[in-house]
């Protein structure tokens, strides 16, 4: 039976010190999944303007918002996480990281973004590009660079990569390089 956890984060920005500002998850047993949970998290630094130009996330947005460690959010990802479900996410490497300074641990995980390179069809592989390129088919309501949307994307993204791997060739894939 598929447990996948389809996740994607945004962030303060893409340095060691940079944290999680919002997380997006669905989770999807045997092809059914809930709705996407998220939310917009207070992290102990701040926002990045080169990061708040792509998320469209502003230190004005999180002054109200909880600190996501030790959050009920938090506590039932890392339930999910240790119930057998696989993270799926784009350049998983960079979400485990973010999730791994907020005190998740991830056992398992597939990449959709090591699974396009692999695949080969492009030499871009940016998740938004593969959208288009491979013309999936995704709700106008998916905002780009908005963790919410993203998993819109990447849910679809892993519908296409299903047709070509199976699970467990794609946890393989991605736990490569």
């Amino acid at each position: 039976m598929d447990k996948l956890l389809f996740l994607d984060t945004e962030t303060t920005g893409l340095y060691d010190d940079d944290r999680l500002c919002q997380v997006a998850y669905a989770a999807v047993v045997e092809g059914e999944k809930t709705e996407i949970i998220h939310s917009l998290f207070k992290p102990p630094t701040e926002m990045r303007v080169d990061a708040s130009a792509i998320n469209h996330i502003t230190d004005k947005m999180l002054v109200e918002q909880e600190v996501f460690i030790g959050s009920d959010f938090a506590e039932k990802l890392q339930i999910l996480l240790n119930d057998d479900f696989i993270l799926v996410a784009h350049n998983s490497v960079f979400d485990i990281k973010m999730l791994e300074r907020e005190g998740i641990e991830v056992p398992r995980q597939i990449c959709t973004m090591k699974l396009s390179k692999r695949d080969a069809q492009t030499k871009k592989h940016q998740m938004q590009y593969l959208r288009y390129f491979h013309e999936l088919e995704i709700d106008n309501d998916a905002i780009a660079h908005s963790a919410e949307g993203d998993v819109a994307v990447l849910m679809e993204l892993f519908r296409f990569y299903r047709n070509k791997f199976d699970v467990d060739e794609m946890v393989e894939i991605s736990n490569q390089y």
